[in-house]
């Protein structure tokens, strides 16, 4: 693994413990990031977990999308009464109780340029259709249909122990999908990072299969992700 990956891994698997909260209603919680793994959970499950992880390997069983069930019924708890997160429209006034999100590293040494006729249009802010907050970067890379943005990448920069890190967005129009606007634009963000000697870094929800392959297509790798269950 590229030391700075590592760095990265390491410095993110240290915060997140510093800010675990042992109060929290979780039911459980497990976090991998490099070749860094947290497991966490509540005392009366304690055992069952441990058979559980015992009979699994755990960092290839977090990126399937029906794991929380699996994880559920190993706890003897019923998947029935637990929502997953969505990866797109949360509905209004439903509760969601199990998170699962996935995250992928990138830099100038994997990445995998796409090459597309699609025309990417760069946004810089203070311009019409410039839309992000400060603490984002001042590019967007945008496809337009009809005069109006449909697809569009950014990322927000990291600071202090995470310097040169940045967190990759993408989003595309519901109606605009399965033309390869996200992946264009993706394209374009994720190559203006490289070009920065930055790491590149993009977290999905675990059910997103379009999203994840996008990143595997750029050359993204696999670091770890995250499963918590509340109660």
């Amino acid at each position: 693994m590229d030391n700075r990956i590592y760095e990265y891994a390491i410095n993110s698997m240290n915060d997140r413990m510093n800010h675990y909260d042992p109060t929290s209603n979780d039911i459980c919680r497990m976090l991998i990031t490099g070749d860094k793994t947290l497991v966490s959970v509540c005392e009366e499950k304690s055992d069952k977990m441990k058979v559980f992880l015992n009979n699994i390997n755990l960092k290839t069983e977090l990126r399937k999308p029906t794991f929380y069930k699996e994880l559920l019924q190993a706890l003897e708890l019923n998947p029935d009464e637990y929502i997953l997160e969505p990866s797109d429209e949360f509905i209004e006034d439903r509760s969601y109780n199990c998170r699962h999100t996935l995250e992928f590293v990138c830099n100038k040494d994997i990445y995998t340029k796409i090459y597309s006729d699609i025309k990417i249009n760069e946004v810089h802010r203070g311009e019409n259709d410039f839309r992000l907050e400060p603490n984002f970067g001042d590019i967007m890379y945008c496809v337009y249909e009809d005069d109006r943005v449909v697809a569009m990448s950014y990322y927000r920069p990291n600071h202090d122990k995470f310097e040169g890190t940045y967190a990759m967005q993408v989003s595309t129009r519901k109606e605009f999908r399965n033309k390869g606007y996200g992946k264009a634009v993706a394209n374009a963000a994720t190559a203006d990072v490289c070009n920065k000697d930055g790491l590149a870094l993009w977290v999905c929800q675990v059910e997103n299969h379009v999203s994840i392959k996008i990143a595997e297509n750029l050359g993204y790798i696999f670091l770890g992700g995250e499963i918590r269950i509340m109660k």
